[in-house]
């Protein structure tokens, strides 16, 4: 089902694709990153073991994602950022996102507390992925205007 199992490139069509799209043409960059960031986290509160952090995480996540695609104009950057991120995670045998019974090349089990490891969510409920990303996007926003991809909410709107 859609909000336990979901595939990155198909979260990428929906939220970055579409809602971000129409959004930033709509409302300007930035109010599409909060209101698409704050939609994607929300849906990842339905995961098994989801908390206030891990959907904060997942918000975060997604404000990433959308500078990725404002900075390129291009979408595959974000989807193969997000599946290389939730791929890196499944690989390694920790949780993704809740979701604790994926494949992995390795066995392994993240101990110590939840606000480091993320728990029984995974790395992205960590406080150390908070800061990771939030520093990742910091960049990215320093790009996508260097770049001059910010856009402005139009005029009269």
């Amino acid at each position: 089902s859609f909000p336990t199992r979901r595939s990155s490139d198909l979260e990428e069509v929906i939220f970055r694709g579409i809602i971000y799209r129409i959004t930033e043409e709509s409302l300007g960059t930035n109010l599409a990153l909060i209101i698409s960031a704050l939609l994607f986290g929300l849906v990842h509160l339905f995961n098994e073991h989801a908390n206030a952090i891990s959907v904060i995480s997942a918000a975060f996540g997604g404000i990433l994602a959308g500078l990725l695609l404002s900075m390129t104009k291009r979408l595959w950057l974000p989807i193969f950022f997000h599946a290389g991120w939730n791929w890196a995670q499944a690989s390694l045998g920790v949780a993704v996102s809740g979701i604790e019974e994926l494949p992995g090349f390795i066995e392994s089990r993240l101990e110590g507390p939840v606000l480091i490891t993320g728990g029984a969510f995974g790395p992205e409920n960590s406080v150390i992925t908070v800061v990771f990303v939030l520093i990742l996007s910091g960049m990215a926003y320093f790009l996508t205007l260097r770049r001059g991809n910010l856009r402005q909410k139009p005029v009269g709107k």
